[in-house]
Protein backbone atom coordinates (compact mmCIF):
# COMPACT_ATOMS: atom_id res chain seq x y z
CA UNK A 1 0.00 0.00 0.00
CA UNK A 2 1.04 3.76 -1.04
CA UNK A 3 4.29 5.01 2.35
CA UNK A 4 3.88 1.72 3.76
CA UNK A 5 0.80 1.34 5.35
CA UNK A 6 -0.86 -1.52 6.60
CA UNK A 7 -4.14 -3.16 5.67
CA UNK A 8 -6.49 -2.97 7.90
CA UNK A 9 -8.09 -6.42 8.62
CA UNK A 10 -11.49 -7.76 7.94
CA UNK A 11 -13.90 -8.22 10.29
CA UNK A 12 -13.78 -11.45 9.60
CA UNK A 13 -10.21 -11.76 9.10
CA UNK A 14 -9.99 -10.48 13.01
CA UNK A 15 -12.62 -13.04 14.02
CA UNK A 16 -10.16 -16.18 12.79
CA UNK A 17 -7.56 -14.54 14.68
CA UNK A 18 -9.97 -13.73 18.34
CA UNK A 19 -11.30 -17.13 17.25
CA UNK A 20 -7.70 -19.29 17.43
CA UNK A 21 -6.77 -16.74 20.58
CA UNK A 22 -9.68 -18.68 22.92
CA UNK A 23 -8.77 -20.95 25.62
CA UNK A 24 -9.76 -24.53 25.56
CA UNK A 25 -12.14 -23.92 28.13
CA UNK A 26 -13.29 -20.19 27.21
CA UNK A 27 -13.72 -22.18 23.58
CA UNK A 28 -15.82 -24.57 25.25
CA UNK A 29 -18.18 -22.14 26.76
CA UNK A 30 -18.41 -19.76 23.65
CA UNK A 31 -19.51 -22.68 21.09
CA UNK A 32 -22.01 -23.65 24.27
CA UNK A 33 -23.46 -20.08 24.11
CA UNK A 34 -23.13 -20.21 20.25
CA UNK A 35 -25.26 -23.07 20.21
CA UNK A 36 -27.75 -22.31 22.89
CA UNK A 37 -28.26 -18.95 20.23
CA UNK A 38 -28.66 -20.93 17.29
CA UNK A 39 -31.03 -23.72 18.25
CA UNK A 40 -33.09 -21.04 20.93
CA UNK A 41 -35.67 -23.35 21.45
CA UNK A 42 -33.71 -26.88 22.41
CA UNK A 43 -32.40 -27.70 25.52
CA UNK A 44 -28.42 -27.99 24.90
CA UNK A 45 -26.96 -28.89 28.22
CA UNK A 46 -23.06 -28.10 28.60
CA UNK A 47 -21.14 -30.98 30.20
CA UNK A 48 -18.19 -30.22 32.53
CA UNK A 49 -14.93 -32.53 31.32
CA UNK A 50 -12.98 -32.11 34.25
CA UNK A 51 -13.36 -35.82 35.38
CA UNK A 52 -13.86 -36.96 31.64
CA UNK A 53 -16.33 -35.67 29.54
CA UNK A 54 -17.40 -39.09 27.72
CA UNK A 55 -16.45 -37.20 23.86
CA UNK A 56 -19.49 -34.86 25.03
CA UNK A 57 -18.59 -31.47 25.60
CA UNK A 58 -22.49 -30.40 25.13
CA UNK A 59 -25.35 -32.50 23.99
CA UNK A 60 -29.36 -32.49 23.17
CA UNK A 61 -31.63 -34.86 23.70
CA UNK A 62 -31.64 -37.60 26.08
CA UNK A 63 -27.93 -39.54 26.82
CA UNK A 64 -29.45 -43.04 26.31
CA UNK A 65 -31.59 -42.36 23.54
CA UNK A 66 -29.28 -40.76 20.89
CA UNK A 67 -28.69 -37.73 21.84
CA UNK A 68 -26.53 -34.59 19.35
CA UNK A 69 -23.28 -34.02 20.65
CA UNK A 70 -20.96 -31.59 19.98
CA UNK A 71 -17.47 -31.96 20.65
CA UNK A 72 -15.00 -28.85 21.10
CA UNK A 73 -11.30 -29.57 20.29
CA UNK A 74 -9.36 -26.53 20.55
CA UNK A 75 -6.78 -26.53 17.93
CA UNK A 76 -5.33 -23.25 16.93
CA UNK A 77 -2.61 -24.58 13.87
CA UNK A 78 -3.98 -27.40 12.04
CA UNK A 79 -4.93 -31.35 12.22
CA UNK A 80 -2.31 -33.38 12.25
CA UNK A 81 -1.78 -36.87 13.72
CA UNK A 82 -2.11 -36.03 17.50
CA UNK A 83 -5.17 -34.30 16.76
CA UNK A 84 -6.48 -37.13 14.93
CA UNK A 85 -6.11 -39.35 17.51
CA UNK A 86 -7.53 -36.88 19.78
CA UNK A 87 -10.41 -36.70 17.77
CA UNK A 88 -10.63 -40.31 17.18
CA UNK A 89 -10.79 -41.16 20.89
CA UNK A 90 -13.55 -38.81 21.64
CA UNK A 91 -15.31 -40.11 19.14
CA UNK A 92 -14.77 -43.89 20.57
CA UNK A 93 -15.84 -42.38 23.96
CA UNK A 94 -18.90 -40.79 23.15
CA UNK A 95 -19.77 -43.99 21.06
CA UNK A 96 -18.87 -46.35 24.06
CA UNK A 97 -20.79 -43.96 26.64
CA UNK A 98 -24.40 -42.68 24.86
CA UNK A 99 -24.45 -43.93 20.78
CA UNK A 100 -25.32 -40.55 19.81
CA UNK A 101 -27.01 -40.38 16.57
CA UNK A 102 -25.35 -36.71 15.06
CA UNK A 103 -21.68 -36.20 16.71
CA UNK A 104 -20.68 -32.59 16.01
CA UNK A 105 -17.02 -31.81 15.83
CA UNK A 106 -16.06 -28.06 16.64
CA UNK A 107 -13.16 -26.30 16.02
CA UNK A 108 -11.35 -23.10 15.49
CA UNK A 109 -9.71 -23.51 12.12
CA UNK A 110 -10.76 -24.57 9.07
CA UNK A 111 -9.41 -27.85 7.55
CA UNK A 112 -6.79 -28.15 4.78
CA UNK A 113 -7.64 -30.63 1.89
CA UNK A 114 -5.87 -33.51 3.40
CA UNK A 115 -7.47 -33.02 6.82
CA UNK A 116 -10.79 -33.05 5.06
CA UNK A 117 -9.99 -36.24 3.34
CA UNK A 118 -9.08 -37.69 6.40
CA UNK A 119 -12.65 -36.53 8.08
CA UNK A 120 -14.36 -37.80 5.24
CA UNK A 121 -13.28 -41.50 5.44
CA UNK A 122 -13.64 -40.90 9.40
CA UNK A 123 -17.76 -40.19 8.51
CA UNK A 124 -17.83 -42.81 6.00
CA UNK A 125 -16.05 -45.74 8.22
CA UNK A 126 -19.31 -44.69 11.19
CA UNK A 127 -22.47 -44.79 8.50
CA UNK A 128 -24.78 -46.78 9.88
CA UNK A 129 -23.52 -46.34 13.82
CA UNK A 130 -23.42 -42.43 13.72
CA UNK A 131 -23.83 -38.94 11.43
CA UNK A 132 -20.92 -37.32 11.61
CA UNK A 133 -20.88 -33.49 11.13
CA UNK A 134 -18.41 -30.51 11.26
CA UNK A 135 -18.79 -26.90 13.13
CA UNK A 136 -15.37 -25.24 11.82
CA UNK A 137 -14.22 -21.63 11.86
CA UNK A 138 -15.66 -20.64 8.71
CA UNK A 139 -18.93 -21.77 9.84
CA UNK A 140 -18.52 -20.24 12.97
CA UNK A 141 -17.49 -16.95 11.72
CA UNK A 142 -20.61 -17.06 9.34
CA UNK A 143 -22.89 -17.18 12.22
CA UNK A 144 -20.94 -14.42 14.21
CA UNK A 145 -21.77 -12.01 11.33
CA UNK A 146 -25.51 -12.36 11.80
CA UNK A 147 -25.17 -12.36 15.92
CA UNK A 148 -23.77 -8.83 17.64
CA UNK A 149 -24.69 -10.06 21.11
CA UNK A 150 -21.79 -12.85 20.92
CA UNK A 151 -19.77 -10.65 19.10
CA UNK A 152 -19.72 -8.06 21.96
CA UNK A 153 -19.33 -10.70 24.73
CA UNK A 154 -16.46 -12.62 23.18
CA UNK A 155 -14.88 -10.84 21.15
CA UNK A 156 -15.70 -6.53 21.77
CA UNK A 157 -12.46 -5.14 20.29
CA UNK A 158 -13.26 -6.59 16.95
CA UNK A 159 -15.26 -4.29 15.27
CA UNK A 160 -17.06 -0.53 15.60
CA UNK A 161 -20.80 -1.18 16.87
CA UNK A 162 -22.27 1.90 14.34
CA UNK A 163 -25.20 1.38 15.64
CA UNK A 164 -25.22 2.46 19.24
CA UNK A 165 -23.88 5.96 17.12
CA UNK A 166 -27.31 5.79 15.08
CA UNK A 167 -29.28 5.38 18.29
CA UNK A 168 -27.95 9.13 19.71
CA UNK A 169 -28.78 10.61 16.34
CA UNK A 170 -32.40 12.11 17.14
CA UNK A 171 -32.42 15.25 15.25
CA UNK A 172 -33.43 15.91 11.72
CA UNK A 173 -34.21 19.81 12.01
CA UNK A 174 -31.91 21.17 8.67
CA UNK A 175 -30.85 17.74 6.96
CA UNK A 176 -30.30 17.94 3.56
CA UNK A 177 -32.60 15.08 1.25
CA UNK A 178 -29.41 13.14 0.54
CA UNK A 179 -28.45 13.35 4.86
CA UNK A 180 -32.02 12.54 5.81
CA UNK A 181 -32.60 9.89 3.23
CA UNK A 182 -29.07 8.51 4.58
CA UNK A 183 -30.25 8.73 8.21
CA UNK A 184 -33.95 6.87 7.43
CA UNK A 185 -31.48 3.83 6.09
CA UNK A 186 -29.78 3.76 8.98
CA UNK A 187 -32.42 3.61 11.42
CA UNK A 188 -34.15 1.28 9.06
CA UNK A 189 -30.83 -1.13 9.32
CA UNK A 190 -30.75 -0.34 13.05
CA UNK A 191 -34.34 -2.42 13.29
CA UNK A 192 -33.45 -4.84 11.23
CA UNK A 193 -30.12 -5.52 13.48
CA UNK A 194 -32.70 -5.56 16.36
CA UNK A 195 -34.56 -8.25 14.69
CA UNK A 196 -31.77 -10.26 13.57
CA UNK A 197 -30.56 -10.12 17.48
CA UNK A 198 -33.56 -11.69 18.87
CA UNK A 199 -33.35 -14.91 16.63
CA UNK A 200 -30.29 -14.91 14.04
CA UNK A 201 -32.06 -18.14 12.47
CA UNK A 202 -34.18 -15.83 10.29
CA UNK A 203 -33.11 -13.08 7.80
CA UNK A 204 -35.75 -9.85 7.57
CA UNK A 205 -36.56 -7.75 4.53
CA UNK A 206 -38.32 -3.86 5.87
CA UNK A 207 -40.84 -2.55 2.97
CA UNK A 208 -42.32 0.96 3.60
CA UNK A 209 -45.17 2.06 1.05
CA UNK A 210 -46.88 4.95 0.21
CA UNK A 211 -50.59 5.87 1.05
CA UNK A 212 -51.74 2.53 -0.65
CA UNK A 213 -49.64 0.48 1.64
CA UNK A 214 -46.44 -1.38 1.27
CA UNK A 215 -46.21 -3.72 -2.20
CA UNK A 216 -47.09 -7.23 -1.91
CA UNK A 217 -43.76 -9.23 -2.01
CA UNK A 218 -43.66 -12.17 -4.66
CA UNK A 219 -43.36 -15.42 -3.82
CA UNK A 220 -40.08 -16.63 -2.24
CA UNK A 221 -39.19 -20.33 -1.58
CA UNK A 222 -37.76 -19.13 2.11
CA UNK A 223 -40.32 -16.53 2.85
CA UNK A 224 -42.10 -17.61 5.98
CA UNK A 225 -44.31 -15.01 7.04
CA UNK A 226 -45.16 -11.41 6.19
CA UNK A 227 -46.40 -9.06 9.29
CA UNK A 228 -48.04 -5.37 8.10
CA UNK A 229 -48.49 -2.25 10.30
CA UNK A 230 -49.95 0.55 8.66
CA UNK A 231 -47.50 1.18 5.63
CA UNK A 232 -44.75 -1.01 6.64
CA UNK A 233 -44.37 -4.37 5.80
CA UNK A 234 -42.12 -7.09 7.67
CA UNK A 235 -41.20 -10.15 5.75
CA UNK A 236 -39.29 -13.15 7.51
CA UNK A 237 -37.42 -15.33 5.62
CA UNK A 238 -35.74 -18.93 6.75
CA UNK A 239 -31.61 -18.03 6.65
CA UNK A 240 -30.72 -21.35 8.73
CA UNK A 241 -32.83 -23.98 7.89
CA UNK A 242 -30.79 -26.83 10.12
CA UNK A 243 -32.13 -24.90 13.16
CA UNK A 244 -35.30 -24.45 12.24
CA UNK A 245 -36.12 -27.63 11.32
CA UNK A 246 -34.67 -28.75 15.44
CA UNK A 247 -36.47 -25.93 16.57
CA UNK A 248 -39.43 -24.86 13.86
CA UNK A 249 -41.23 -21.38 14.26
CA UNK A 250 -44.26 -20.77 16.61
CA UNK A 251 -47.46 -18.73 15.96
CA UNK A 252 -50.03 -18.61 18.58
CA UNK A 253 -53.21 -16.75 17.92
CA UNK A 254 -56.24 -16.43 20.46
CA UNK A 255 -59.44 -16.05 18.68
CA UNK A 256 -62.94 -14.42 20.76
CA UNK A 257 -66.71 -13.94 19.93
CA UNK A 258 -67.30 -15.37 16.77
CA UNK A 259 -64.03 -15.78 15.96
CA UNK A 260 -64.18 -18.74 18.03
CA UNK A 261 -67.24 -20.03 15.99
CA UNK A 262 -65.38 -19.40 12.85
CA UNK A 263 -61.80 -21.16 13.67
CA UNK A 264 -64.07 -24.29 15.00
CA UNK A 265 -66.05 -24.44 11.76
CA UNK A 266 -62.73 -23.80 9.63
CA UNK A 267 -61.22 -26.82 11.56
CA UNK A 268 -64.08 -29.56 10.86
CA UNK A 269 -64.81 -28.20 7.34
CA UNK A 270 -60.99 -26.76 5.91
CA UNK A 271 -61.30 -24.14 3.60
CA UNK A 272 -60.40 -20.82 4.70
CA UNK A 273 -61.97 -17.62 6.65
CA UNK A 274 -61.85 -13.87 7.01
CA UNK A 275 -61.54 -12.72 11.14
CA UNK A 276 -62.31 -9.04 11.71
CA UNK A 277 -60.22 -7.59 13.99
CA UNK A 278 -62.50 -7.73 17.04
CA UNK A 279 -62.71 -11.59 16.64
CA UNK A 280 -58.54 -11.83 17.24
CA UNK A 281 -57.61 -11.85 20.69
CA UNK A 282 -53.92 -12.73 22.01
CA UNK A 283 -51.62 -13.11 19.21
CA UNK A 284 -47.64 -14.21 20.08
CA UNK A 285 -44.87 -15.51 17.73
CA UNK A 286 -40.97 -16.45 18.33
CA UNK A 287 -40.62 -15.14 13.96
CA UNK A 288 -40.25 -11.34 15.20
Amino acid sequence: MPGGAQRRPTMTEQLRLALRSLDARKYEQFCFDLLRAKYPGSEIRRVEGSAGDEGIDSFSGELECGPTVWQCKRFPDAIGPSQKEQIRKSLQRALAHSAPSLWVLCIPIDMDIKAHRWWQKLRESNRGRVNLDLMTASETIHELIFRRTLRAAYFPNVEFDASTLRALIHRTDDLTDEQLASLTTDRAEEYLDRLRDRDARFDYQLTVGNEGGPPLSSDHPSLIASMIDGHKRVDVFARDVQALMLDPPKVRIGFVGSGVNKIQDLVQRGGSADFEPSELGSLSSNLV
